[in-house]
């Protein structure tokens, strides 16, 4: 769960605006939105370089993305053969 680092404050009505990186489910922007939301600072808009959701997560009024893609998943059982043949890897900075 997100959390503000150690001596960072928020003041009430302080504005944020949040930036990500990538986003595909937009769970880890939620997560911080709710946590600046939760001790009185205020969303103002979210920037995000990739999006992978082809544009089809909102999660702010004012959201900018600066690429917007469509990164298709599989289920296991219906995995390219091309695709079954390389290495799983687990991308991401969660749970290392």
């Amino acid at each position: 769960k997100m959390a503000l680092g150690r001596g960072f404050n928020i003041r009430s009505e302080e504005k944020f605006l949040v930036v990500e990186d990538v986003i595909t489910t937009g769970g880890s922007v939620r997560e911080v939105m709710d946590v600046v939301e939760a001790v009185g600072g205020v969303v103002v808009g979210v920037a995000v370089i990739v999006d992978r959701s082809n544009g089809s997560v909102i999660l702010h009024k004012n959201q900018l993305s600066l690429v917007t893609m469509e990164v298709k998943s599989y289920e296991s059982h219906e995995l390219p053969e091309e695709l079954a043949e390389l290495p799983i890897e687990k991308p991401g900075s969660r749970n290392l």
